[in-house]
């Protein structure tokens, strides 16, 4: 064929910078010359051409052809650098979770170098100019990635795409139990209260009573972690601030306020933002983000830790010590933490051993316990007068009162330092009512995932569906020693009322047992008590804690 070029002014359009990177100059050198060719020699027999949309004999360069010029290493003055490299910046935010910084920002094709500037935003250097794709795989749980977006990256560009993911909280702590009540978050991060809710702590803005679940009035609030104890009951929110409503008898609330109740959701004052909050009979305390412990309500025995028998309704108070803790829980007459070494430490009262320290009776300021040599732990949980620790082995020690076997030790006499509950089983969690009652149960998951209970079992609230006795000054229907319960899955959670039970299994399903005076087992009809276990009627789709 016949390579012909059509003008003048094509030559000069296609060929008018003498150093252009993808159209180099390559017109002939002599002047005057009007066109680099007019014909070419007919082509000879047995030779063929194919028609090009360009002049010339090879293409030339350009955006997504190559990363390499066609012409490098041609002398046609000097050899010039690559174009430069691109900057793509993906800043990936959630509308209920902020800024996401752990989520990371994907280029394809390519692996290429990742940092994270001062704002949060994922910056991927050195990519080259041309087409990519940009996705965001590894969200936070709970979250779903965004759709792939495709990118045409020019030379030397410094581009911020902005990505937004859709969240639903996973819930840390998804369901607990106060005296005659309980609470449960839905996979949502919404609040829901069945049972007694004379004092507000249903969180319906009324005082009544129900037996289903009741959607808390948070004006749409999402939490992500609940605590209910006696008739008071708290929530970290999705922004990790602390909302109470129920009795404020003592200002266990913390909200500023003296009235007798509050009966929806307020928040907490101070302005902190919360890891861990533990609702005990008079008192809250809990964790800040920076693991600093602040408690708060009634001061009565030096349960606030603060070194006064100050009631503090008005605002938190600073736990003295200046330790940073792993994990707090607030009991009836006392309160209880894990240093973040793994050190349980105790102050309030130690009428029957609460404190865990056989050498104190009462301490206004946090005092170590007398753990075993060499035992360290992670969690810990307090009832009225007794405690429980989780060690980093998975094993479970108990202290205190010991009246009805709660203790699990295999007897009824109390323990003022901590003892292995008997069974060589190995926990999980543990669940304690922290309600004003020296006689109470206690119920724990094993590591196998079967929950099992110990303590008084008058209302059928150890599940077993049968009841035994212990005696210490009386006869009472209890357990001395962890008792199996019957459940149709395994369970990840268990929480302890006054005198009733309910556990979160893996399937999300609610299962209670025990007494059902006000409606707390949320199974519809208040009345009565339940021996074994029985699904609720609490359809929440419940969020599973994370493993």
């Amino acid at each position: 064929g016949n390579a012909v070029l059509a003008s003048v002014g094509a030559a000069d359009s296609l060929f008018r910078e003498p150093r252009r990177l993808l159209l180099p100059d390559l017109r002939p050198r002599e002047e005057g010359n009007p066109v680099l060719f007019t014909t070419i020699a007919p082509v000879p027999a047995g030779s063929f051409f194919t028609t090009v949309p360009y002049n010339g004999a090879v293409p030339p360069g350009g955006p997504g052809s190559t990363r390499i010029p066609w012409y490098s290493g041609w002398t046609i003055g000097g050899e010039l650098p690559l174009p430069p490299p691109a900057t793509l910046r993906g800043v990936v935010t959630s509308p209920l979770l902020g800024l996401l910084p752990d989520a990371r920002v994907v280029v394809t094709p390519g692996d290429f170098a990742t940092t994270t500037d001062s704002l949060g935003a994922w910056v991927l250097s050195n990519l080259p100019a041309g087409p990519s794709s940009v996705a965001v795989p590894i969200v936070p749980p709970g979250c779903t990635p965004p759709p792939v977006v495709q990118v045409g990256l020019l030379a030397g560009e410094d581009r911020t795409l902005g990505f937004t993911v859709t969240c639903i909280p996973v819930a840390a702590v998804a369901l607990d139990a106060g005296f005659a009540h309980t609470c449960a978050l839905e996979r949502t991060g919404a609040a829901f209260c069945w049972g007694a809710g004379g004092e507000g702590q249903l969180g319906r803005g009324t005082t009544d009573s129900t037996a289903t679940a009741s959607p808390v009035s948070a004006g749409g609030r999402l939490f992500q972690a609940i605590s209910a104890g006696n008739r008071t009951t708290c929530a970290i929110d999705s922004a990790q601030a602390a909302y109470c409503w129920g009795d404020n008898r003592q200002g266990q609330l913390g909200v500023g306020l003296a009235t007798i109740s509050v009966m929806a959701p307020t928040a907490v004052t101070g302005g902190r933002r919360w890891r861990e909050l533990s609702v005990g009979a008079e008192h809250v305390c809990g964790l800040t983000i920076g693991r600093q412990a602040f408690c708060w309500g009634s001061a009565l025995d030096g349960k606030l830790g603060n070194g006064v028998l100050a009631d503090s309704a008005r605002e938190p108070v600073a736990v003295a010590g200046g330790f940073t803790w792993r994990s707090i829980a607030a009991g009836g007459a006392h309160t209880c933490a894990i240093t973040s070494s793994g050190q349980p430490y105790c102050w309030g009262t130690s009428v029957t051993g609460a404190l865990g320290n056989p050498a104190v009776t009462q301490s206004f300021t946090p005092i170590p316990v007398a753990v075993p040599a060499g035992v360290t732990f992670l969690n810990v949980w307090a009832g009225e007068s007794s405690t429980c620790a989780l060690a980093t082995t998975g094993a479970a020690y108990c202290w205190g009162n010991n009246v009805v076997g709660q203790l699990g030790t295999g007897s009824v006499i109390n323990a003022t330092s901590p003892r292995l509950v008997s069974g060589a089983t190995f926990f999980r969690e543990i669940g304690m009512a922290a309600e004003p009652s020296f006689v109470v149960h206690t119920c724990g998951i094993a590591d196998s995932r079967d929950v099992l209970c110990w303590g008084l079992n008058d209302r059928g609230q150890l599940g077993y569906g049968t009841t035994t006795s212990c005696f210490f000054i009386t006869t009472w229907p209890c357990a001395l020693t962890p008792g199996p319960i019957s459940l149709p899955v395994p369970a990840v959670r268990v929480v302890a009322g006054a005198s009733h039970t309910c556990g979160l299994l893996t399937d999300g399903t609610l299962w209670c047992w025990g007494l059902d005076s006000a409606g707390q087992l949320g199974d519809g009809v208040a009345g009565g008590q339940r021996q074994q276990p029985a699904k609720t009627s609490v359809d929440l789709n419940v969020g599973l804690p994370p493993d």
